[in-house]
Order: C-alpha cells, then sequence, then structure tokens
C-alpha cells in the first residue's frame, strides 16, 4: 500500500506541479512561492498544492549561460573597451556561485539564468568591478588584462608580484598533453599592479619589441618577509604626499612596522595596499589605461587554455534576442518533459534570427537524442512565427530558426 508524498524537493514541487524545475528555482528565489516549510530545500504537500502553476510558468523566462554572456559582454561596451575580455560562460557560472544570478539548472558549468536577473546585471554602472571582485584571469588572459606579453606576466609570477588565488584543471585529449592545471589571477590584483608597484617602468615593459628579453628578467623575487615598503613607496602608491601617508600611522588599524627605523619605518606591502583599499585611499581601476604591447610578437591567446572567452558576435538587433526568449524556453520546457538527458545546447544569435546546437558530436548523441531535441525546438518557434532555415544532419546536429521579420510566407 502506498503512502502520499507529504514533501517535496524543487524538482518534485515542479513535476507534481507538471512545470520545469526551473520555474520553481526562480520562484523560490523571488518570493513567488513561500519558503521551504518542511525542511532546508523541502516544502509541505499543502503549499505545493496551493501553488498556482501558470503564475510560475509565466514568471519563467530563461537565458543560457552563452546567451547570458553575450549580453553581458554587450554590456560592457561595443566595441569593449581596451584590455576587456568577453565575459564567458564559465564567467557566467562564477556570477552564480558569487549569488548574482540564480542557478535554474542542474549543470554548475552551464547555468541556466532568469532573463530578468541578467538585465538588472547588464544595467550595474559596476558590472565591470562585479566581474573582477568575481571571475578569475588565466595567465594569458591577466597578460592581455594588463598590456604585457605572457613572458613578462611569468616575471611577475617569479618576481613574486602576482600570486595564483587557485587553480582550474583542462582535460585536453592525450595527444596534446591530457589535464593541464592552469592558473588562475585575481583580476583586481591584476588591475592594480601598475599602481601598487611603481618602481617599475611599465611604460618600457610594454614597449619591449618581440623576441627580447623582458626588462623584469633582471629583477630579484621578493619575499613575504622582504616585500616592504616605506611612507614614500605608500604616499606614491595612493598617489599622495608623504605627510599624508605618515599622518595614517595614526589610524588604529594601519599597519605595525615590520622594518626599518623609527623615523623611518617600513611595512609588508600586502597590508599596506590592502589597507589603502579598505579606506578608499585606493581604487581598483576597472579597465587599465595602458597601449597594446609591440606588433610583432603574437598577441596573448584569450581564449584558451585558461578561461574559454565566448567568440566576437557580430551586432544583434535586440528584437531577435528578445523575441527568441518565449520559443525558446517553450522547447527547453518541451525537452525536459520528454525526459531527454541534460546536454549542453549552444544558442548563438545572428542579425536573422538565431541557430541551436548540440556541442556534442558524438555518433550516439546526436543520432539518437538529437531528432528528438530539435523536434521540441521546430514545434516551438515554428509555433511563435520562426521560420526553420536549415536543419544539421550531422556533427553534433543543429537548427537554424529565422526570425519573422526576415521571411517572406507565401
Amino acid at each position: 500500500m502506498s503512502t502520499r508524498r507529504e514533501t517535496y524537493d524543487d524538482s518534485d514541487a515542479a513535476g507534481r506541479l507538471g512545470l520545469p524545475v526551473a520555474a520553481w528555482r526562480w520562484a523560490a528565489a523571488t518570493g513567488l512561492v513561500p519558503p521551504p516549510d518542511a525542511g532546508p530545500g523541502q516544502w509541505t504537500r499543502a503549499t505545493v498544492e496551493a501553488t498556482e502553476p501558470e503564475t510560475l510558468r509565466a514568471a519563467l523566462l530563461v537565458r543560457s549561460a552563452h546567451q547570458a554572456a553575450e549580453q553581458l559582454t554587450v554590456a560592457l561596451g561595443d566595441p569593449l573597451p581596451p584590455r576587456r575580455s568577453a565575459v564567458t560562460v564559465s564567467a557566467v557560472a562564477r556570477l552564480v556561485r558569487a549569488g548574482l544570478l540564480v542557478q535554474l539548472s542542474d549543470d554548475p558549468d552551464f547555468p541556466v539564468v532568469h532573463a530578468d536577473q541578467v538585465a538588472q546585471l547588464a544595467r550595474r554602472r559596476d558590472l565591470a568591478a562585479a566581474l573582477d571582485r568575481h571571475v578569475p584571469l588565466g595567465p594569458d588572459q591577466a597578460a592581455h588584462r594588463l598590456g604585457v606579453r605572457r613572458t613578462d606576466l611569468d616575471h611577475l609570477v617569479r618576481l613574486g608580484y602576482l600570486t595564483p588565488t587557485h587553480t582550474t584543471t583542462v582535460k585536453y585529449p592525450a595527444a596534446q598533453g591530457g589535464p593541464t592545471t592552469i592558473p588562475l589571477y585575481n583580476a583586481q590584483d591584476v588591475a592594480l599592479l601598475d599602481t601598487v608597484r611603481p618602481h617599475i617602468d611599465w611604460t618600457a615593459v610594454r614597449a619591449t619589441p618581440p623576441g627580447r628579453r623582458s626588462l623584469l628578467a633582471s629583477l630579484d623575487p621578493v619575499t613575504p618577509d622582504t616585500d616592504h615598503v616605506g611612507l614614500d613607496d605608500v604616499a606614491l602608491i595612493a598617489g599622495v604626499r608623504r605627510t599624508t601617508a605618515a599622518s595614517w600611522r595614526h589610524h588604529a588599524d594601519f599597519p605595525p612596522a615590520v622594518g626599518g627605523t623609527p623615523t623611518r619605518p617600513t611595512y609588508a606591502h600586502t597590508a599596506a595596499v590592502a589597507w589603502l583599499l579598505t579606506h578608499s585611499k585606493l581604487t581598483i581601476p576597472a579597465v587599465p589605461a595602458v597601449p597594446a604591447p609591440a606588433t610583432g610578437e603574437a598577441p596573448a591567446n584569450t581564449s584558451a587554455p585558461d578561461v574559454p572567452l565566448a567568440q566576437d558576435v557580430p551586432a544583434v538587433p535586440a528584437a531577435v534576442i528578445e523575441d527568441a526568449a518565449a520559443p525558446l524556453a517553450a522547447a527547453l520546457t518541451a525537452v525536459a518533459a520528454l525526459g531527454v538527458p541534460s546536454l549542453e545546447i549552444r544558442i548563438t544569435y545572428s542579425a536573422t534570427g538565431c541557430t541551436a546546437r548540440l556541442d556534442d558530436g558524438r555518433a550516439p548523441y546526436w543520432q539518437v537524442v538529437a531528432p528528438t531535441l530539435w523536434e521540441a525546438f521546430w514545434e516551438a518557434f515554428a509555433a511563435a512565427g520562426w521560420g526553420i532555415g536549415r536543419r544539421y544532419i550531422s556533427g553534433g546536429g543543429g537548427l537554424r530558426m529565422n526570425h519573422p521579420s526576415t521571411f517572406t510566407r507565401l
């Protein structure tokens, strides 16, 4: 004899109401449904059955990680500001982990997020700063951001001026060396290097011709025990007079002296910079105003292998993205209802429409899963008045959808 289910998690609640789980998760994050009342992440039967499913369905307007990345990239500036890289799918995933976007899917690496939240984030004046706080840079991206060659960045790491905050593993094929560990750097640390290391002739470093020895190669590394600054250095970093920097010593939380003399004390470089930041004596530049590296050397590869960058995309009419949102949500809902495995679907946009592709090109996927997948997309977009331009048969499968404004019905 079966017993009635009395508690539901987000997936069970969505299934009970015939909704995609993303709809329930968004409702829970925005207060459209009451907070869990049967334990962490659990709702009672009464709460679930009292919920109006159509209200939740109407509130769901999703964006894939690729769509969100493209929208945030455009928000940074068109064209991108100097030394700024495009927002990536992995960056969107980190914004989710930071709590700036709500995760509506089960894949942490390729999250589905809500369109309204993405739009709100894109409108923030501090978007660039928010990205710097939460999205690290790989070595090539850090060199690109700083405006130096990769070999110069390697020397900055050797010198102890830049330290990885953590690492990531890229799973290359065995023929390409297999899994490789890549260091990741805090973008704020990279942006501050010009300011906090004023003794370096950054103009000369950036002007070093390709193939020439780095001007940083002759410098000796520092350690926490030797990386000290005096008040003259603190004043230079903060852009103030020495007398002003000397007056900061009277603050109760100013770092203690670690060396020098009573009249000319020295302080730990890291502690001094941290104090300047905490007390708003130092501003992290959102975009370093630096020239490009000398021509002739191949530019730093900002798309791999660190954190893959979104491809540069041509201008896309806002109507194409907005009008695709509803049929895209309907297609994803239909896919979920059919029980099709959760796979990565790449949505790209152009001036005339959008294309959906299945990234996994292995035959078992595109021969078995793709036909069902694309049928759901076909029906959803056709119902919204879109034209189906082309169906891709191999290479992972895919579907091309033309915006209603771009074709004429006969």
